[in-house]
């Protein structure tokens, strides 16, 4: 009992991290398509990664452009019973 609860304690630090990570590259993302649509500066703290994201941004369609939605361990937990 004590080894799940363990598990599930790291499992649960693991995918915050992840979604904390998704949502700053989103933003990333969300800046500079904004920067290129108005025709205004790469912001500068984007310039470094500028052309990761901008290729990553050419690749999207409309079904992966929003935030991906991560499923939290209160639903996990919900569905496992």
């Amino acid at each position: 009992m004590l080894r799940r609860n363990i598990r599930q304690r790291k499992e649960y630090l693991y995918r915050k991290n992840l979604e904390g990570k998704e949502r700053m590259l989103y933003e990333k993302k969300r800046k500079i398509k904004e920067a290129l649509e108005e025709g205004k500066p790469i912001p500068t703290e984007l310039r470094n990664e500028e052309a990761a994201l901008r290729q990553e941004i050419d690749l999207e369609d409309e079904q992966t452009t929003g935030a991906k939605q991560l499923i939290t361990m209160d639903e996990t937990n919900g569905k496992l019973g």
